[in-house]
């Protein structure tokens, strides 16, 4: 089973040209020679025309069509030959003609000639190679009376999408959405773009799927974008494929239920896809989205075994491309010994990812860092690095380096002991639900700022399971500390605390009961 790269038909054996639309398919085979029965290109090696079956006779080791004329020892039809024996052809064959010369030759020429009989029997399909001659192809030809003209090529374009050819609807739609010969009119462009994606074309499948995903001439509807992209995705588009694996792994609060094994069965397709071919048709952000979510898929496991070694070469590949969020997975894999060996050098090469991902600008990375600097792991113990790295990583809202930025404040590490400026940045922490920064606001407010205030902070904390705060709602429960007395209260919050690993806990509760 094949796929033709230029309208997405799948074929079955083997073909030199699509059974659809005649572009040549991607083959490891080489081409010289022209069949003299039915006019069309061969493999070198042939023994015989894979399309009319006339045996080619063995001339010096090569098979060669025993009727070809030769010119400067080149094995090949003249061109006006060709032209004239085309003319009796039947526009099918004149049109696959055109697309040999195309594609084999780059001719436009000759195959604008071919393709112009075919058009004038009203073939559509040779109409839209008209249309793309006008379109490109005639930026290659230095000749005055063949040049790039949009109005034509919308023109051709126009006739084969009215005599209902899915190419030239396909074509004519993207005429209308980039204004290319005409009036740029997004609403006219999904109308043909869906005139064609209801006949199975690929293309317009996967632009009608982003047309209804990011409301583009069309309002927004999530459902009829993966109803079009599924359709394409079928057919081997990249982008498609990209863009439904994210959705279903991400939701993007689109009110789509997460289904990890439909994204990991559609992004698993991409491993074998070059990346810089990913990103030419589907543009990086998408490439990086796409990688990152089967990254993911294998790190944690979702929608397939855990695989740490196929991750980290996943997150490679996002990473060579500008993910920083693929930087901080490999840091965490040689930080903590996921899918490599655990070790000192690896430890060292967690540091370089984590601190190439931070000067980037990431703020998991930039307090990541600043926990390597003050603990001295993986890079000698630097305190002023580690509070600069946490100042960078706090100011861009990362609640953990906000945590520690309180903490070097409140205990002079670095700095000149500040509780002002400490609580400022527990505050902007436990705003964000930081358990620990919540638990250190609730101590603050309970060592002399307000007992009010501290009760419900440190309800916030416990409610997260944070056994200090657990203990210490416990003991006001107990104790009737800015709240009412309440032993049943007390002792359910105590036990909490206990079955969180709080010792203070746990003697409060083996004292009680005595």
């Amino acid at each position: 089973m094949g796929t033709c790269d230029k309208c997405g038909f799948e074929y079955e054996g083997y073909h030199i040209h699509c059974p659809n639309c005649g572009s040549l398919l991607d083959t490891d085979d080489t081409f010289t020679f022209q069949c003299a029965n039915c006019l069309r290109l061969v493999p070198d090696n042939a023994q015989r025309c894979p399309y009319c079956g006339i045996e080619f006779p063995k001339t010096e080791g090569t098979r060669r069509n025993p009727a070809s004329r030769t010119k400067d020892s080149n094995p090949t039809v003249y061109e006006d030959d060709i032209l004239q024996l085309a003319k009796r052809a039947t526009p099918e064959l004149q049109y696959k003609l055109g697309n040999m010369y195309e594609e084999c030759d780059s001719d436009y020429i000759t195959a604008y000639k071919l393709f112009l009989m075919a058009a004038e029997k009203d073939y559509a399909p040779a109409m839209v190679q008209i249309g793309d001659c006008y379109n490109d192809w005639f930026d290659y030809e230095d000749i005055k009376e063949y040049q790039v003209d949009y109005e034509k090529a919308f023109q051709w374009y126009s006739k084969a999408a009215s005599l209902g050819d899915a190419e030239g609807q396909y074509k004519l739609g993207s005429c209308y959405y980039d204004g290319t010969g005409v009036e740029e009119d997004r609403r006219r462009a999904v109308y043909w773009f869906r005139k064609s994606a209801q006949q199975n074309h690929a293309k317009a499948s996967e632009i009608l799927g982003d047309c209804y995903q990011y409301a583009d001439g069309v309002e927004k509807d999530i459902k009829e974008a993966i109803k079009w992209y599924e359709i394409a995705a079928k057919k081997h588009r990249n982008k498609a494929i990209m863009e439904l694996g994210t959705l279903y792994y991400n939701d993007y609060g689109y009110g789509i239920e997460k289904n990890y094994n439909k994204a990991f069965d559609l992004l698993v397709k991409l491993e074998m896809v070059n990346v810089k071919r990913l990103i030419s048709q589907s543009g990086r952000m998408l490439t990086i989205s796409a990688l990152d979510a089967l990254g993911n898929c294998y790190y944690y496991g979702h929608g397939t075994s855990q695989n740490y070694k196929k991750a980290i070469k996943i997150f490679e590949k996002s990473a060579e491309v500008g993910s920083d969020y693929a930087l901080f997975f490999l840091g965490l894999c040689y930080e903590y010994g996921l899918g490599v060996e655990k070790s000192k050098e690896n430890l060292k090469k967690a540091f370089e990812y984590f601190r190439k991902a931070a000067e980037n600008g990431d703020a998991m990375s930039q307090n990541v860092v600043g926990d390597m600097y003050l603990n001295g792991k993986g890079i000698d113990k630097d305190l002023k690095e580690a509070l600069a790295w946490y100042m960078k990583a706090a100011k861009n809202g990362n609640a953990n380096a906000q945590y520690s930025l309180g903490n070097m404040y409140a205990n002079g590490v670095s700095v000149d002991r500040d509780l002002g400026k400490a609580l400022d940045w527990y505050i902007c922490a436990a705003e964000q639900n930081h358990a620990g920064a919540q638990y250190e606001v609730g101590e603050m407010y309970y060592n002399g700022l307000g007992i009010d205030e501290a009760f419900e902070w440190y309800m916030k904390a416990a409610k997260q399971g944070h056994a200090d705060a657990q203990f210490s709602l416990g003991y006001m429960y107990y104790f009737g500390f800015g709240v009412d007395k309440d032993s049943v209260e007390a002792v359910y919050w105590f036990k909490k605390a206990a079955e969180n690993g709080s010792v203070d806990a746990k003697d409060f509760l083996n004292s009680v009961s005595k």
